[in-house]
């Protein structure tokens, strides 16, 4: 089986201005988040990556770019990152771009922190859904990977 690695993105303006994001357009990575995606990437440098696969979210693409303009890898050259919109935030519905203090008084926000399987975002998807869409992307790229570069690749 492949191994794939799990990236988060760097910190965003949407972060340090305490919004929730979610799926918004135009949330990109501050000087921070863009010194964690080199330093990321830094670290994954002589990591023989298969692929590079990421949520078209502007702050996705710009770490998995940092990521992949840094690898050395000796089995890939030019390795460009592809999005796959299964991918993408979880959709939060009526809470995207909402303060996350203001969240935090909703009763909601309780369920959401104690048991985030038992929510259902008003408006949005809820997290078995979220979870469904984005472990069957993994398994599909998976797959690919291994098929293509063999049962030690990794992604």
């Amino acid at each position: 089986m492949a191994i794939v690695i799990l990236v988060r993105h760097g910190r965003t303006t949407a972060n340090a201005s305490g919004l929730l994001a979610g799926r918004q357009a135009g949330v990109l990575l501050d000087e921070t988040g863009q010194v964690q995606a080199k330093e990321a990437g830094e670290r994954l440098a002589t990591v023989p990556l298969a692929a590079v696969v990421t949520s078209p979210l502007e702050r996705c693409v710009q770490t998995a770019a940092a990521i992949a303009s840094v690898n050395v890898s000796a089995d890939v050259s030019g390795l460009e990152p592809q999005t796959d919109d299964a991918l993408v935030e979880c959709d939060y519905g009526d809470w995207q771009g909402r303060e996350i203090k203001a969240l935090a008084k909703e009763k909601l926000w309780k369920v959401v922190q104690a048991q985030p399987s038992a929510v259902e975002f008003p408006g949005g998807e809820t997290m078995p859904q979220m979870q469904a869409r984005a472990a069957t992307a993994v398994r599909r790229h998976d797959a690919r990977v291994e098929a293509e570069h063999g049962a030690h690749a990794v992604w």
